[in-house]
């Protein structure tokens, strides 16, 4: 039985920590429940409700925006906007000046590796 076998068992049972552990201490672990005949919880069944649901996620787009990481990269953009506007007048020009270099540079390796395809 693989680790994520033992996992998912452990998990099923509602063990604490299931993926805590060594493999020899969970197969323990899951040996010492099924030998006590503790049953595992019942789930109701999947419906056919639930599986139209499931159709209709699968379906629809996900954007960055939706995920964690995309809310993340929102916060951290607001957060380097409002650093910006609090900088002195002397860092914004000098923090502008390196922004535009860098956007040049970028340009110019672009045209180098163009005319290096052609």
């Amino acid at each position: 039985m693989t680790v994520q076998e033992l996992n998912a068992l452990l998990k099923w049972f509602n063990e604490p920590n299931p993926t805590q552990g060594r493999v020899d201490k969970k197969r323990n672990r899951l040996k010492k429940l099924l030998d006590n005949g503790k049953a595992a919880p019942i789930f109701s069944p999947w419906t056919e409700r639930e599986e139209l649901e499931l159709a209709q996620l699968k379906t629809e787009p996900i954007s960055i925006q939706d995920t964690a990481i995309g809310r993340l990269q929102s916060i951290l953009k607001r957060e380097i906007i409002a650093t910006f506007k609090a900088i002195a007048k002397e860092e914004k020009a000098a923090f502008l000046k390196e922004l535009q270099d860098d956007a040049v540079k970028e340009q110019e390796g672009a045209k180098d590796e163009q005319e290096a395809l052609i």
